[in-house]
């Protein structure tokens, strides 16, 4: 690693990057704040060593084994403690190669050819795919030279990034249409490509608009040095560059003052909070952090009536995500109406049925299994028995079901047996072995998997909180796996600093990202906002069940609510895919009408339904989720009832819809049975 990249990395730096002094000189701009100090590093060594395996019930976790094993992020320089997986950049610190994409939104880069190559385009219908949706990567701008070195990454929070080279440091976030680029003091001239790029350009104070093929680029804190042909040599004014695509549309006053404040006032760093409102409404206050200086921010034109007092526009940018607003802005305010965050079964109307089937399942019950995900939907099978059986006044069937979620969690706790908890610890990441659907080899699907684990632990814990505490660090180390150490903190004896910070929850989008390492052309993806949501719900019901009505349990359920709004009247995303009002497959920058392991249209509706609980009431709880359902079952209606895969479970959609249920014959939901569809049909009348 060069100095530079060491510089800016080492030790869990936080980078604090301030503003060279060129500014000072230029004609003010009246929003502008004044030009900081020039740019330093401020070194927070901090205690998060994840070469530290947690220690769970007095025991460290066992390495995991080789052929588990996720390649090593070889291109991380943030520090000792966990590294980020599952989020818009993570395949930046992994080994990956010129097709990986990273979809800052509305921003999309990739490295290729010896460049870093920008992308800015809208979606557009695929002419080879039937109803899949993609947003094709156009290069609009290029860097290069040592600006396009590969970088390692040495910083990050749950919006930015910030990437190392020998050159120069470059600083990227989620809804913020610029590159900000930090010049190491010798570096060789900053020169950028642009497609059919016009000789004639237009200076304003700070910096210069320079129009290509593809839309017009505003350079911030530099001028032009020379034009041959594509290629444009920036005469940077001080140490940083900052690089937008202009609005079409744009305010040009308040964009050119935004970009002005960009560069006196560099992004320092990101930050999200999440609250509940009396209410019961998410709010979520998302910082891009410049002090008291403000940036361009943009959002989806889709998701604006869940802000807050939004800014005035300056202009609007198309991207992957649809149209965007642009506002010039350092927070933004979203809140999500309150959803039914109910953690036992109500509206039970005739208990000696329900009973019944109860007894049904318990005897027709998976069969054991020692998988990551196959085994916690089983324990979560028997735990949400537990909770029919004793809103039904039947606690001897609790407790037999019980005695399988206790068994499977002591299990769990015996490093002999399988499956058992290991230590990745070069991630800094648990890995449940045998692992299932990547979670080992690429670090996917860990909330789509534990989030069974820790609710099937939770209904425990309610019914006997002494027996649970033998599997209380055990359970807390998943919880602070899928959720991120800060939203899910172990509290208990456990050791477990070497957990990242965050993962998974992507704060910009209000969803959870499906895989670990994202090493695809279009970005991340997530089939399954059903388990992704259910997760937090149920480290919230784990939270409160061991007596830690805390903040957090308070952050898991904003996240539950914002993540189910995302997936039940909106449906990730809004609009049809194939004529059909529901997505499969939803990527950074594709829409696909399959999932990963079906293509029918049962397939995609029924990994949005998964798990059917008390946690699927808050899929319903405004009329626009309901009128969702209608839409869906109305389509379904013309198009063979939707009754070629696990009827059952759509079934319960059906129900909300007040349709005819699939007529029950093809392949079940093994995880669903018969007593909670049971229970679904009576609590709906």
């Amino acid at each position: 690693m060069s100095e530079a990249r060491l510089a800016a990395g080492m030790g869990g730096a936080v980078v604090v990057l301030a503003a060279a002094g060129w500014l000072l000189g230029r004609a003010a701009t009246p929003d502008v704040p004044p030009a900081p100090l020039p740019m330093e590093i401020v070194m927070d060594e901090g205690t998060a060593d994840r070469a530290v395996a947690p220690v769970v019930q007095g025991r460290a976790l066992a390495p995991t084994p080789s052929e588990n094993r996720a390649p090593e992020p070889t291109a991380w320089a943030g520090g000792d403690g966990g590294v980020p997986t599952a989020t818009w950049w993570s395949a930046l610190a992994a080994p990956t190669d010129d097709a990986t994409t990273v979809w800052a939104q509305p921003l999309a880069l990739r490295w290729e050819d010896e460049t870093l190559a920008v992308s800015l385009r809208g979606p557009e219908a695929s002419g080879e795919f039937e109803g899949v949706t993609f947003t094709p990567f156009v290069p609009t701008l290029r860097l290069t030279g040592t600006l396009a070195e590969r970088p390692d990454v040495v910083d990050a929070g749950p919006l930015h990034v910030r990437l190392a080279t020998d050159a120069a440091t470059l600083t990227l976030a989620q809804g913020m249409p610029v590159i900000e680029i930090d010049l190491v003091d010798g570096a060789e001239p900053a020169v950028i490509e642009i497609p059919g790029i016009s000789p004639d350009t237009t200076a304003f104070a700070g910096g210069v608009h320079i129009r290509g093929a593809e839309g017009t680029w505003t350079i911030a804190g530099a001028d032009v040095a020379s034009i041959d042909g594509v290629r444009v040599e920036l005469r940077p004014e001080g140490d940083r560059i900052v690089l937008a695509p202009m609005p079409g549309d744009a305010d040009l006053t308040a964009w050119e003052a935004s970009l002005a404040s960009a560069v006196a006032a560099p992004l320092m760093g990101s930050d999200e909070a999440l609250s509940l409102d009396p209410d019961g409404a998410a709010r979520q206050v998302l910082t891009w952090d410049r002090g008291a200086g403000v940036g361009p921010i943009a959002w989806p034109d889709d998701r604006l009536d869940e802000l807050v007092d939004a800014p005035e526009p300056i202009g609007h940018l198309d991207s992957a995500l649809g149209r965007m607003t642009v506002f010039a802005a350092g927070r933004l305010t979203v809140r999500a109406a309150a959803v039914d965050t109910s953690f036992t079964p109500d509206g039970i109307t005739d208990p000696g049925a329900l009973v019944a089937a109860i007894e049904t399942d318990l005897e027709n019950a998976p069969a054991p299994t020692a998988g990551s995900y196959f085994g916690g939907k089983r324990l979560w099978y028997h735990a949400r028995l537990a909770d029919l059986a004793t809103a039904a006044g039947a606690p001897e069937l609790a407790d037999r079901a019980l005695e399988v979620v206790r068994d499977g969690l002591a299990d769990l706790a015996d490093p002999t047996a399988e499956p058992r908890l290991t230590w990745n610890d070069e991630w800094g990441a648990v890995v449940m072995v045998p692992a299932e659907f990547g979670s080992d080899v690429e670090l996917n699907d860990h909330q789509l998997q534990y989030g069974y684990w820790v609710a099937a632990a939770a209904v425990l814990a309610e019914h006997d909180p002494v027996g649970t505490d033998a599997f209380r660090e055990l359970v807390d180390v998943l919880a602070a796996d899928l959720g991120g150490a800060d939203a899910a903190p172990p509290d208990t004896s456990a050791r477990a600093d070497g957990l990242a910070d965050h993962r998974i929850w992507s704060a910009y989008h209000g969803h959870g990202w499906a895989s670990g390492l994202a090493r695809f052309a279009d970005g991340n993806n997530l089939e399954s906002i059903s388990e992704s949501s259910f997760a937090w719900w149920a480290v919230a019901r784990w939270r409160l069940a061991t007596d830690r009505d805390d903040a957090a349990v308070e952050t898991q359920l904003a996240r539950f609510t914002i993540e189910t709004h995302r997936g039940a009247d909106r449906w990730l995303p809004t609009g049809p895919v194939a004529g059909r009002p529901w997505s499969g497959v939803v990527w950074a920058a594709k829409s696909d009408p399959s999932t990963w392991f079906h293509a029918s249209p049962e397939a995609a509706l029924g990994i949005r339904l998964l798990p059917l609980g008390p946690n699927s009431l808050a899929r319903y709880s405004t009329d626009g989720a309901v009128e969702a359902a209608e839409r869906r079952w109305a389509w379904c209606a013309g198009h063979g009832g939707c009754a070629d895969l696990w009827p059952g479970l759509l079934g319960s959609d059906a129900v909300v819809a007040g349709a005819p249920e699939p007529v029950l014959g093809a392949e079940p939901e093994t995880g669903t049975g018969t007593a909670v569809l049971e229970w679904w049909r009576q609590r709906w009348g």
